[in-house]
């Protein structure tokens, strides 16, 4: 991970995990797809990357 804080409770991003999760859904709900690549979720419409 970039952040020396990655995967702790001082992580940033555990303060945004329930807008994160809402922002995800609505993602897949515009149909996107979404698959894993360099261990982050990217997303893609047509084959094409977003």
């Amino acid at each position: 991970m970039r952040c020396s804080y990655g995967a702790t409770p001082q992580c940033k991003v555990h303060r945004w995990k329930e807008e994160l999760v809402l922002l995800r859904q609505l993602v897949l709900e515009s149909g996107l797809t979404e698959d894993r690549k360099w261990g982050v979720p990217c997303y893609t419409l047509n084959k094409k990357m977003c």
